[in-house]
């Protein structure tokens, strides 16, 4: 055991030295944020005017969703290029043998690896999520989510005064909304009822969803990392491994994955936040972007999830394990 531990210090003190990890973080803050100041110029654009009004466009939580599931993307790709391409390259120039001749078995030396191909989808994934957050709360506020008020004939006097009257009573008009469909005790000048936005959902109901997708992505993005760890054994250089683990993800997370239906919900890459076509996250953000009709997916698919992304775990690790064992260092 404590050869494992050995290995497992040396690998990650080797992970947080490596420069394409510290360039790959550095693109994903960058990435995200670009993507977050685009939304916010978008929406400037748009309308002729950052007005916060009503509209759930310039509300953080769903902002926050399409910055994340963008800088995922990147995560997903980075894990599949930087796991996927290593050990082929070690392998060819003999940096493996190192350990296994300081007297760390092959077993603890390829577990330890496979820790460590766990790790680092999370590492980046924090990144991602700091990134989002941060960025979001720079150019956006949370709130409800609402819609603008259905006015036949627009009255910008009196929307006017009704701004006025949020700022002198320190009222945003999504919080107003959510009093008015809450507390039957809560009132507000007659002329001023024409003005309130529409009421979708609540802060608390968006957030949440939110933060149970990115809990429900961390078990995909762990087998990402396993998988592209056993196809860089398979194959013999890490431009193929690398490519043929993105081509699979690709075919069945994104292009067969309308065409095989329930069945997709039993393969990992369906289920992953930036590139699955069953995320969680863009569910989530979709309906905190204020599109209330979207369907929930069922019980079961969270059950058959569960249990394809801990089989694969399981399937992943031993094909790892057997074929490092017969591989030529």
């Amino acid at each position: 055991m404590s050869g494992f531990w050995n290995s497992l210090r040396a690998e990650l003190w080797a992970m947080g030295r490596r420069r394409n990890l510290r360039v790959t973080a550095v693109l994903i803050v960058a990435a995200v944020f670009a993507r977050m100041l685009w939304a916010w110029l978008a929406l400037g654009l748009s309308t002729g005017g950052m007005d916060d009004l009503a509209s759930n466009h310039y509300n953080f939580w769903p902002r926050f969703g399409q910055a994340l599931g963008f800088g995922f993307t990147i995560v997903e790709l980075a894990v599949l290029v930087i796991i996927g391409g290593a050990l082929p390259r070690e392998i060819r120039l003999g940096a493996v043998r190192d350990p296994l001749c300081r007297g760390i078995s092959r077993s603890s030396f390829v577990l330890s690896r496979v820790l460590c191909a766990a790790i680092l989808p999370l590492m980046l994934s924090l990144v991602a999520v700091v990134a989002a957050a941060s960025a979001g709360a720079i150019f956006f506020d949370a709130g409800h989510v609402v819609t603008d008020p259905v006015m036949l004939d627009p009255d910008p006097e009196g929307q006017q005064a009704f701004r006025a009257w949020l700022e002198e009573n320190d009222l945003r008009a999504d919080q107003v909304a959510v009093e008015l469909d809450n507390d039957s005790d809560f009132l507000i000048p007659d002329q001023y009822y024409p003005f309130v936005p529409i009421l979708i959902a609540t802060e608390e109901d968006i957030s949440g969803g939110i933060i149970a997708a990115l809990w429900q992505a961390l078990l995909p993005l762990v087998v990402l990392g396993l998988f592209a760890f056993m196809v860089s054994l398979l194959l013999p250089t890490g431009a193929l491994a690398s490519g043929l683990a993105l081509g699979a993800v690709l075919v069945f997370g994104v292009f067969l994955a309308p065409e095989l239906g329930d069945r997709a919900w039993w393969c990992f890459a369906d289920w992953l936040p930036g590139m699955g076509s069953d995320s969680s996250l863009k569910l989530a953000t979709h309906y905190s972007d204020g599109f209330s009709d979207v369907p929930p997916l069922p019980d079961r698919a969270f059950v058959a999830a569960r249990f394809g992304n801990f089989a694969a775990v399981g399937v992943f690790v031993s094909i790892t394990l057997w074929c490092f064992h017969r591989k030529r260092i």
